[in-house]
């Protein structure tokens, strides 16, 4: 084996004349090695990373379905409630439904009106005195957490994420986004915050789409777990 060694390095030594090329090769390949290796234990400390920095954003997402689920359910009662004392309300406000009407309503959305007085009108119309159930107090608050979104967009990591799921993310996260500002609005009108001549029905065109946004969102956290970003 040493035999052959030597015969190779002559033979080197008889080609490019000189025992220092022969060194300066050898150390070059073991350089090139060693970039490959570091390289190589980099990218995958990294991707190993960006796999981790995914799935805290996954997760978080998927933290804000109780939230929305619970806030959903609240204002779609209120709506119903809203909606249904605006739509039969007559001109001198009050509120004017047939007995069917009201036990229909009632027996749908058992916890949305107390009735206080009635008073029969002409066939099965009936004038109605009552009272909201619904506590606003208790309304839940929507305070959905985007921390893992944000520090993901101030790191590398954003250059690593295909386009798909960088646009499937964006979305989701303008979602969250969506519903905190029309929940605002929505707050803003129950504060009496608004003028008044932008009561009514602009009132519950806003409250239609808080309610749009948060389907739209409970809809896309199921999809989350079909994400793949890796």
């Amino acid at each position: 084996m040493k035999m052959e060694q030597k015969k190779i390095t002559r033979h080197l030594k008889t080609i490019i004349h000189s025992n220092w090329t022969i060194t300066i090769i050898a150390t070059m390949i073991g350089m090139s090695s060693g970039i490959y290796l570091n390289g190589y234990l980099r990218d995958r400390e990294v991707n190993a990373k960006y796999k981790i920095a995914i799935e805290k954003i996954k997760q978080e997402l998927k933290s804000n379905v109780e939230i929305i689920s619970e806030s959903n359910e609240f204002h779609n009662r209120l709506y119903q409630a809203f909606k249904f004392i605006y739509e039969n309300t007559n001109n001198e406000g009050s509120l004017v439904v047939s007995s069917i009407v009201m036990h229909d309503f009632r027996t749908k959305y058992p916890q949305a009106i107390s009735l206080l007085d009635s008073t029969r009108l002409e066939g099965d119309m009936y004038l109605y005195k009552g009272q909201l159930d619904i506590e606003l107090s208790s309304m839940p608050s929507i305070e959905v957490s985007d921390i893992a979104w944000q520090l993901f967009k101030d790191t590398d990591f954003k250059y690593k994420i295909d386009y798909e799921c960088l646009y499937t993310l964006t979305v989701g996260y303008n979602l969250q986004y969506s519903v905190g500002k029309e929940n605002g609005i929505f707050l803003n009108y129950l504060n009496g915050q608004l003028d008044k001549g932008e009561k009514g029905i602009k009132f519950l065109t806003h409250f239609e789409l808080l309610l749009q946004f948060e389907k739209a969102l409970l809809e896309y956290y199921e999809s989350i777990g079909e994400m793949d970003c890796s």
